[in-house]
């Protein structure tokens, strides 16, 4: 394989374990739904749902990348740096955050009394195993 086919399968093989964990996940927890997005392009990976709705739009993942597209856009045209962000009302509370080197994570939530600072240790202890996986999956320079 070459160097491009190892990393597109590695990509493969982190987007499978990360939609089976995502999916526990959301099952044993208060989190309502998980998307991974790739982080320079901002394209869904994966996603995961503890609840199904027939009414939800089967777009909206896509919807929320274009919109976080753009809003990383405006942020790089004022020199700013788009880490994360935290939208939150009665309904909803969301979380988008970087989660590895070549992600960002967002986790929505129904539990709006759930405090925000939860939800980032959450995230984080999250982060760090798959840090290690993707390390793990990165093909090694070793000729």
């Amino acid at each position: 394989l070459t160097h491009r086919e190892e990393t597109i399968c590695s990509y493969c093989y982190l987007a499978c374990v990360s939609a089976t964990y995502f999916i526990e996940v959301a099952r044993h927890a208060l989190h309502v739904q998980v998307v991974l997005f790739e982080r320079a392009t901002f394209l869904v990976i994966s996603h995961a749902c503890a609840e199904t709705k027939k009414d939800r739009d089967p777009h909206r993942f896509e919807k929320i990348s274009n919109i976080i597209k753009q809003f990383k856009l405006s942020c790089s045209k004022s020199t700013a740096q788009f880490q994360n962000m935290e939208v939150r009302n009665e309904n909803f509370a969301a979380f988008i955050d970087y989660f590895t080197t070549n992600t960002y994570v967002m986790v929505i939530m129904s539990d709006t009394t759930m405090p925000s600072a939860a939800t980032v240790i959450n995230i984080n202890t999250a982060r760090k195993h798959f840090e290690r996986l993707e390390a793990a999956a990165a093909p090694s320079d070793a000729s």
